[in-house]
């Protein structure tokens, strides 16, 4: 991963947010542009009784320094000093967020904060610079993507069909006739099992999201051999969210961790997934997940 990247935001481990806006608050031009360090290799080589090896990757931790501006137009000079002091905090974590030159962006997770704030004042307090260093663990990089009110989305939803509803097939039409220039009216299938790709270099474990009515669904990859079952209903109106990454589940905001049983994970590549239940009016559920990117 030695593309040249930006930082566009950090987003702390309690949900505040920074954003370089380009007008009070943004990187230096001397720091516009950052590169991640290549990946350190370490092969290590473990002979098991059947003499296989196995060989381990690993990113070594490194600094991210962040060199900034800081401009009074319409906000008060300390006003923006203020935002900066109370953001970066050594007691928290942060989410950097990295934008490439084609606007793709990325995403790495619990950075530390190893050098803190200094702003450094100009005579009259007409602009200040200021740099703080994060330094960066062994963590994967993932997709980032945004809403169009800047909130965080996942950047692969997939919708997967009922299971049981699996219909579809060539068919004549009522009357004889035929509807295209070969002779036969070709109706998609529906429902059955779905090939999904994951665009990962490592396994993911997505967000499943059901919407009631739904009575016990079961999410299934055959690829991973994996499954998972909510042991209830959904009602309509209701909506089931669970983050097999996290462990959790959730009933709108009731917490029903203990009621899901098993873990879905996917694989790089083609995944054939499936979405059941036990009965009730909905037909279909979604994944949502962010690939690993290095």
């Amino acid at each position: 991963m030695n593309d040249k990247l930006y930082i566009k935001k950090f987003i702390r481990d309690d949900g505040e947010t920074l954003s370089f806006d380009g007008q009070e608050l943004y990187l230096a031009k001397d720091n516009v542009l950052l590169v991640r360090p290549d990946p350190n290799t370490t092969a290590v080589e473990y002979t098991e009784a059947d003499g296989g090896e196995m060989v381990r990757q690993h990113n070594s931790t490194y600094d991210q320094p962040v060199n900034g501006l800081l401009i009074p137009r319409e906000s008060d000079y300390w006003d923006l000093s203020l935002i900066l002091a109370r953001f970066f905090k050594i007691n928290h974590t942060y989410k950097i967020i990295y934008v490439k030159k084609d606007g793709s962006m990325f995403a790495i997770s619990d950075a530390w904060i190893s050098a803190g704030l200094q702003i450094v004042p100009v005579p009259h307090e007409t602009y200040s610079n200021w740099s703080v260093t994060l330094t960066v663990g062994n963590s994967d990089w993932f997709e980032y993507a945004e809403d169009g009110s800047g909130k965080e989305i996942y950047a692969n939803t997939v919708t997967l069909p009922l299971i049981g509803n699996l219909t579809g097939g060539e068919n004549w039409d009522d009357v004889g006739l035929v509807s295209d220039n070969v002779g036969e009216e070709w109706v998609p299938g529906r429902g059955g099992v779905q090939a999904v790709d994951i665009a990962s270099t490592k396994v993911i474990y997505p967000v499943w999201v059901v919407n009631g009515p739904c009575i016990n669904p079961k999410l299934q990859n055959n690829t991973t051999d994996t499954n998972a079952e909510y042991d209830g209903t959904v009602a309509e109106g209701q909506a089931l969210t669970v983050d097999f990454t996290a462990g959790t589940a959730y009933l709108d905001s009731a917490l029903v961790s203990r009621s899901v049983y098993g873990v879905v994970s996917f694989r790089p590549g083609e995944n054939i997934v499936g979405f059941n239940s036990d009965g009730g009016a909905t037909d279909s559920s979604t994944i949502s997940w962010n690939n690993v990117i290095s």
